[in-house]
């Protein structure tokens, strides 16, 4: 065997070492490009996220307000409020929630009072209703519980 031969085979042993290379590199490459996809579709979605907090704050001896407050991400369109009458009583009343409501844009961190009653008697937890549009114009809706102290 002479010299020529032994470059050819070393030559050969290269070409496969580099072709053995480049298929795992495009196999690892193919699996973090789908990894940084499905995180940018995640940070899409969670920038659009739109999750509403509701609690029932005591403004002075004998009235509450509710706070509605957006702790999500996304900015609700367009929200408006109902509450169910529970045993003959309602802890907001309509004329309350038409004077606030439909709250064009609620921002990420911002929040809305409304008048709340405390019947004497009311039971615990009252549900509360919440509609909006997200930024896409999707609809919205969510039923919170709120705690009477």
């Amino acid at each position: 065997m002479g010299t020529s031969d032994w470059i050819a085979g070393a030559s050969a042993v290269i070409a496969l070492a580099s072709a053995g290379f480049t298929f795992f590199y495009s196999r690892t490459q193919h699996r973090l490009n789908k990894l940084l996809v499905a995180e940018k579709e995640r940070e899409d979605v969670d920038r659009k996220t739109i999750t509403l907090k509701a609690e029932l704050i005591k403004s002075s001896p004998s009235s509450w307000i509710l706070r509605t407050t957006n702790i999500g991400k996304g900015t609700a369109k367009g929200v408006t409020v109902g509450c169910q009458q529970e045993d003959g009583m309602a802890l907001l009343t309509g004329e309350d929630i038409s004077q606030i409501t439909p709250v064009e844009n609620l921002r990420p961190g911002s929040s809305f009072d409304i008048k709340a009653a405390n019947w004497h008697g009311m039971t615990s937890p009252q549900a509360v209703q919440y509609n909006w549009n997200d930024e896409d114009g999707t609809f919205g809706t969510v039923k919170l519980k709120v705690l009477i102290h």
